[in-house]
């Protein structure tokens, strides 16, 4: 009896031993695996978004610095490919949105649903700075409403010339890029959108407008319309504008009017009824302005690039179908 006990000891010993063992090796290769990737200092590396280069330009007229960040295709610098250009989309926010437009855009092209682009995004050295130089930079007038909260604003045209004589040049002469170039920019970027596209239209090919934040300055874009209407019989390009169904949800949201703002715009730009001038639009269902960025992009690039269906026209399909 005694000698069976010693067995069983023994064995209850060896399989805690083995177990033991076993889950040294685990921790052991876990470990390894974890300060494998720690440079010599301890500390882990950032990542690295593939096929993208960042660098501070330092604009005359804003008198700061910005961080640009470029994302090129696939190939960009193949020997083969020396002699190709590519479109270029330039995007506001970039603390919060580069990743994102370079992630969705790579993804439609593995399908040809977009062609090869070059990205261009326009941010700033931390998010705290970004989130508090955007309002100087993306609004074109003074917004006493954040300025009151302790906001710089009204640096739009400043803004707008540093793009227009310092970064545009800038990117032609350094990358190899076509003559056509499409804006893209959300909320405070979206009203930067329209105050470009009213008083520089040339200055970009194509415009995509995310939940432009028309409210700013008492509606002063749709004073911008009024002076571009005034100036111009006609207007060559693709302009995509998208709101979220849920944007007037909150308090916040309904004080501002965002739908109701949307919409008039809306129906002011096709009042134009200029010939060359292509305008989709698109409500999002169950989107709220902090989650509609990313379905707006992806829609409005597909709009831009012509993979964009219209509603009426997928209703119109349906009914053929007997649907």
């Amino acid at each position: 009896m005694k000698k069976s006990n010693q067995q069983f000891n023994i064995l209850q010993f060896c399989r805690h031993v083995s177990m033991a063992c076993m889950l040294l090796l685990i921790y052991s290769c876990a470990s390894g695996q974890v300060v494998s990737r720690k440079n010599k200092r301890g500390v882990f590396p950032k990542v690295k978004i593939p096929r993208t280069e960042s660098f501070t330009y330092h604009s005359t007229n804003v008198d700061d610095d910005f961080v640009i960040s470029v994302s090129y295709p696939e190939g960009y610098n193949a020997d083969s490919n020396k002699t190709l250009t590519y479109d270029v989309i330039y995007g506001t926010d970039a603390n919060g949105n580069f990743a994102l437009l370079n992630a969705m855009t790579y993804v439609m092209q593995l399908g040809a649903e977009l062609p090869n682009v070059i990205i261009v995004g326009i941010g700033y050295k931390t998010d705290s700075i970004w989130l508090i130089n955007r309002n100087r930079d993306l609004i074109p007038v003074i917004e006493p409403s954040l300025e009151t909260q302790g906001y710089k604003t009204g640096g739009g045209g400043k803004f707008l010339k540093f793009i227009k004589e310092e970064l545009k040049p800038y990117i032609t002469q350094n990358y190899r890029v076509s003559e056509n170039d499409t804006y893209v920019g959300f909320s405070y970027g979206g009203l930067f959108g329209l105050f470009s596209l009213f008083t520089e239209p040339d200055l970009f090919d194509n415009y995509l407008i995310g939940s432009p934040s028309i409210w700013i300055g008492d509606g002063v874009a749709f004073t911008y319309l009024d002076q571009f209407k005034a100036g111009r019989k006609d207007y060559k390009g693709r302009i995509f504008m998208s709101e979220g169904a849920y944007e007037q949800d909150s308090f916040w949201m309904q004080t501002n009017h965002m739908i109701d703002n949307w919409e008039i715009m809306r129906r002011k730009i096709l009042d134009l009824r200029y010939v060359h001038m292509n305008l989709g639009s698109a409500l999002f269902p169950n989107e709220t302005h902090l989650s509609g960025s990313s379905v707006a992009f992806n829609t409005g690039m597909r709009f831009i690039y012509k993979f964009f269906v219209e509603d009426a026209e997928i209703k119109k399909a349906l009914e053929k179908q007997g649907k």
